[in-house]
């Protein structure tokens, strides 16, 4: 169930412009990002605003996000509870998100 969810996430979200998948080969419920180059804390709010629960931060990872040139990153975790209607709230707040923060490219 877990599997069928990422490959539907992966997959709408390669549609979306202005994000950076940094585990785009992962094979947990678990997908890293950021949207343009917004502070991951300020886009957490939008997907609060979709009832979308993800972490923002360094994810007690300051030496990774460091060696990846970013404050921290968003992490969506896809787990046995979800289904496919929370995947696509998610990439709706993901494509606000994205479209909000274009100008931050």
């Amino acid at each position: 169930h877990e599997q069928e969810l990422l490959r539907y996430a992966k997959e709408k979200l390669k549609d979306i412009e202005g994000i950076t998948i940094y585990n785009k080969d992962t094979e947990t419920g678990i997908i890293s990002f950021n949207v343009n180059k917004a502070h991951p804390h300020d886009v957490a709010t939008i997907f609060d605003e979709h009832e979308v629960c993800l972490r923002a931060g360094h994810h007690c990872a300051q030496l990774i996000t460091k060696w990846l040139g970013c404050t921290g990153t968003l992490r969506a975790t896809i787990y046995l509870y979800n289904d496919y209607e929370d995947i696509d709230r998610f990439i709706d707040a993901t494509k606000e998100a994205a479209e909000y923060f274009k100008e931050w490219l």
